[in-house]
């Protein structure tokens, strides 16, 4: 084997153990509502019957579908920033620069339900929205550079796309948007870095 895949597999390890300690930290909190509102969109009939799917605790076809296809995503962006400095720092700013966007969607978006995690949670105000969002974009700012982070922050925000879509179309459960919104806006900033390294 030459040097030069041993590399790219060393590269595509460390990657895949960067990802994995991530799921495990988190609990894999935003990936359930990703796989929720996959399962929810894949589903066939109206929109209490997508609702449905949504709130199932099993996980579908779409669901397993989006994590595997998002999970791949993820360690092949990382594996390829390869240096491990590079790596870290975009990861720290895709991880501040997804959360900044959640307590914006939380406070714009009004609840679906009066109950659930999304409730629970509570609604940011807009000063604490606000804040969020700035820290999100210095973070962008301090670790990716000027030019980069324009380019990851505007990546991150076709997201919020999503939020503005799961309103025109049915009550899902806000949680699961949220989550879906974090780990798209996540992959799209690690998309942005490596297509702007």
């Amino acid at each position: 084997m030459s040097s030069r895949s041993i590399s790219v597999l060393t590269a595509l390890l460390g990657a895949a153990l960067a990802v994995a300690a991530g799921l495990i930290l988190t609990g894999a909190l935003h990936e359930d509502g990703l796989a929720d509102l996959a399962d929810g969109l894949g589903a066939r009939g109206d929109g209490p019957a997508k609702l449905a799917a949504m709130r199932d605790s099993h996980i579908g076809v779409f669901g397993t579908l989006s994590l595997i296809l998002t999970i791949l995503l993820h360690v092949v962006a990382l594996a390829a920033l390869a240096l491990p400095g590079d790596v870290a720092a975009a990861l720290i700013a895709a991880h501040a620069g997804s959360r900044a966007l959640l307590p914006w969607v939380m406070q714009r978006f009004p609840q679906a339900r009066s109950d659930g995690l999304a409730f629970m949670a509570g609604r940011p105000s807009q000063t604490t929205a606000f804040i969020a969002l700035g820290l999100g974009a210095i973070a962008l700012l301090v670790l990716t550079g000027p030019a980069r982070a324009i380019v990851a922050a505007g990546a991150a925000c076709l997201a919020l796309l999503l939020a503005r879509w799961r309103a025109a179309c049915w009550a899902a459960s806000p949680a699961t948007c949220w989550g879906a919104i974090e780990v798209i806006a996540r992959l799209a900033i690690l998309l942005s870095l490596v297509a702007t390294r």
